[in-house]
């Protein structure tokens, strides 16, 4: 046998209803994109091991 509690479910959607009445609104968003290349070794050696990154296989 299981009990719901109805009133705290029709209390929320009571609320969430105020939001649906709210003004819709279109929102535009613009990214920038600049490509750049990285230096992902600045070292030149391979930190885990300490072999130099041409060495490295």
């Amino acid at each position: 046998l299981m009990a719901f509690e109805i009133g705290g479910c029709l209390r929320t959607l009571g609320f969430l209803w105020l939001f649906a009445l709210g003004e819709a609104r279109i929102r535009t968003y613009y990214i920038g994109i600049v490509e750049e290349n990285w230096d992902y070794a600045p070292s030149g050696k391979n930190l885990i091991t300490g072999q130099n990154l041409l060495e490295d296989k």
